[in-house]
């Protein structure tokens, strides 16, 4: 079958007219493969999307646009993933619109294979008003990044040598990124809505603070998280960005670095089923690690009348929150990672416990937050950096698993 990939199929079980399964003869069900185009798959959303591209064209404005829009078309139109990957690029060259539109993959995480995308379009108006603080936090970047655990007061070989601004989900590094926050759906999350697992003493508290607490961890998530750190790579046919002839030392093992990663073998490839989940957890870890920092607090907040301690004991205790949400959605059968419930269960370790079942909520230490929180915190991000940039799979996977593997007594909390 032509253009048949993992990314853009789907199983559909064979039925009768009348919509009963079809069998083959040992009363197997029989499924069919789909591709996602509207020669394969005449799906009427897929539909709707061509032909709202195909009146698009004439109206591009630019020849980069018109080449995205054109190679879209022609994903669409057949089903060729290799096709939708060229519209990606043209997409990521047009920098700083103000309209902004895409229509393709994004986020595998909820595929058990961490292959399949979701498929999702959209059209955004750029926020002035983000943009302004985000170009601040950028600007204050470098120092910030310094005080991450595997920079230590000064650059590491683990660490970009300049901080690059995303440029408001990642395709490749060769290509650049860009980073789009929907400020309309941040803001319609309502700590009122989202008490569930929270103290009755921690409730007032949680809604003062929510709004302070997500717009820091968001800034610091997208901008840092996900702006900083090296990777030992291959840039070139036999051209790296380090020096092989003296090796970085690894620090987990004070040996010399012995691994990274090659033009065929990026990131996604190597951390295979996880690397979405990976990425994001890093992200989330390095945001809330330095949110404690005092200038990340005069970037974002600089005149907030609002406690900066509560602040960032709201962040953990919301983090937590999430965990257990996501334990709500993890399917036994499948055993995917249960998602942000390893910030909950790391966090586990410096003081988050629990009332009796049926009656499951998070209880934090405030004093424990500066102490053993940010410690603990400052650990696990150093080994995931490091496993990260050196590509320790086996290092790496064993950490991330560890935090998401969920246990019996967790299955019960999940009842």
């Amino acid at each position: 079958m032509p253009h048949l990939s993992p990314r853009n199929t789907r199983l559909q079980r064979k039925t009768t007219a009348e919509g009963a399964a079809v069998e083959d003869e040992n009363h197997v069900p029989i499924f069919e493969v789909l591709v996602a185009s509207i020669d394969r798959d005449p799906a009427t959303a897929v539909k709707r999307v061509h032909n709202g591209i195909l009146r698009a064209i004439p109206l591009a404005g630019t020849e980069t646009r018109k080449s995205y829009q054109t190679k879209l078309l022609a994903f669409i139109q057949s089903g060729d993933v290799e096709m939708h990957k060229l519209a990606a690029i043209d997409w990521l060259s047009d920098a700083r619109l103000v309209v902004e539109t895409w229509a393709g993959f994004l986020e595998p995480g909820r595929d058990p294979s961490g292959v399949r995308c979701e498929f999702r379009t959209l059209v955004a108006v750029k926020d002035r008003s983000w943009e302004r603080i985000f170009s601040g936090l950028a600007a204050g970047a470098e120092q910030l990044i310094l005080q991450l655990p595997w920079n230590a007061g000064r650059k590491s070989p683990f660490e970009l040598d300049t901080f690059v601004l995303p440029d408001l989900s990642a395709l490749n590094p060769k290509y650049g990124y860009k980073n789009l926050t929907f400020t309309n759906r941040a803001k319609a999350n309502s700590a009122v809505a989202d008490q569930d697992y929270i103290v009755d003493k921690d409730v007032a508290s949680y809604e003062k603070h929510f709004d302070m607490s997500f717009f820091f961890q968001l800034a610091l998530h997208e901008m840092l998280g996900h702006g900083c750190g090296e990777l030992c790579r291959e840039t070139a046919p036999g051209q790296f960005n380090f020096d092989p002839a003296d090796m970085p030392v690894n620090p987990l093992t004070n040996e010399p670095v012995n691994s990274w990663y090659s033009l065929s073998h990026p990131p996604e490839a190597a951390f295979v089923g996880i690397a979405t989940g990976y990425v994001e957890c890093l992200a989330e870890g390095i945001g809330l690690y330095i949110m404690s920092s005092e200038g990340a607090q005069k970037i974002l907040a600089p005149h907030t009348e609002l406690d900066m301690d509560e602040v960032i004991y709201n962040a953990y205790l919301s983090i937590a929150r999430v965990g257990l949400r996501a334990l709500r959605s993890y399917d036994s059968r499948s055993q995917v990672p249960s998602g942000t419930a390893k910030v909950e269960v790391h966090l586990d370790n410096s003081g988050v416990g629990s009332q009796p079942r049926r009656s499951l909520k998070v209880t934090l230490d405030r004093s424990k937050i500066k102490t053993v929180g940010h410690q603990a915190l400052g650990d696990l991000i150093f080994k995931l950096q490091i496993c990260r940039s050196i590509k320790d799979v086996a290092r790496g996977t064993a950490i991330f698993m560890d935090l998401t593997t969920v246990s019996d007594k967790e299955l019960l909390w999940k009842e």
